[in-house]
């Protein structure tokens, strides 16, 4: 049996959606109550040939087609069982929504009539408030009771999440640890470069103080050569003006002859 919206029903009789519910309080209708897809409870009305006639008066696709009207099983308001008449304690007077019957107006039949359908007007105004209010406090509740089992869920996946902040946390760990050693792998190739470069500086340093010792003790060989080469120059100068002197001495050494020994030595002429 399919059921329709309490809204629907207003519709197509006309009324208030509160005063479709006084009449399932009266048992003039018939409905039951569901939980719709936000989990908010939400009654459905079962159709009355009096709910069908007003669909169709106000063109409800709900009646658009015969297939559509054959889908509805009709209740007949008559047939409704006394148990679901329960009246409000807020229900008067004013709450009757249904049509009198047609009478001969008068004066004070109009009269009546003109303050029944403002009192109806004032009180469904007053409903409409209250069912608009009472819709937001239905939309906070399921919103309440969904942020709920959302609370429940996050409850259940506490130790979840726990395990998941722990291998986060140890994650982190590692990853700082790997930070720490690369770092002291850079500094040590760092200060092994640095080393690297200090040795190779004073090799260069070594280097050029060798060779600069090198050319002085060359230098100072030249030098000393060039001394050598003088003094073997003096020596020879030496020696030759020795010989000299020698050969002068020895000639000087040498007896001279007398004169009559020159007289006699002398050649004689042919």
């Amino acid at each position: 049996m399919k059921t329709i919206s309490v809204r629907e029903v207003a519709e197509a009789l006309e009324i208030s959606p509160r005063g479709v519910l006084y009449r399932r309080e009266k048992g003039q209708l018939k409905g039951i109550l569901i939980k719709n897809d936000r989990g908010v409870d939400e009654y459905r009305i079962y159709p009355t040939k009096e709910i069908i006639e007003g669909l169709k008066r106000i063109n409800s696709p709900l009646v658009a087609s015969e297939e559509a009207i054959e889908d509805f099983d009709v209740v007949d308001a008559q047939t409704i069982s006394e148990e679901h008449k329960i009246f409000d304690s807020t229900y008067g007077p004013e709450d009757v929504v249904e049509r009198s019957a047609a009478s001969r107006p008068n004066w004070t039949e109009t009269s009546k009539a003109a303050a029944s359908g403002m009192a109806e007007e004032l009180w469904n105004n007053v409903i409409s408030r209250f069912m608009e209010k009472l819709e937001e406090k239905d939309q906070l509740i399921g919103e309440m009771r969904t942020e709920l089992k959302e609370k429940e869920r996050q409850l259940l996946l506490l130790p979840d999440l726990e395990a998941q902040a722990e291998n986060e946390r140890k994650a982190a760990e590692l990853k700082e640890l790997e930070a720490e050693a690369l770092r002291k792998q850079i500094e040590a190739m760092q200060a092994l470069q640095t080393e690297a470069e200090e040795s190779k500086r004073r090799a260069n340093e070594a280097i050029q103080q060798f060779k600069a010792d090198k050319e002085a003790e060359a230098k100072a060989l030249e030098e000393e050569n060039e001394q050598l080469r003088k003094k073997a120059e003096e020596a020879a100068n030496l020696a030759a003006d020795l010989q000299s002197l020698k050969s002068t001495v020895e000639e000087l050494q040498k007896p001279k002859p007398s004169w009559w020994q020159k007289l006699f030595s002398a050649p004689s002429e042919p």
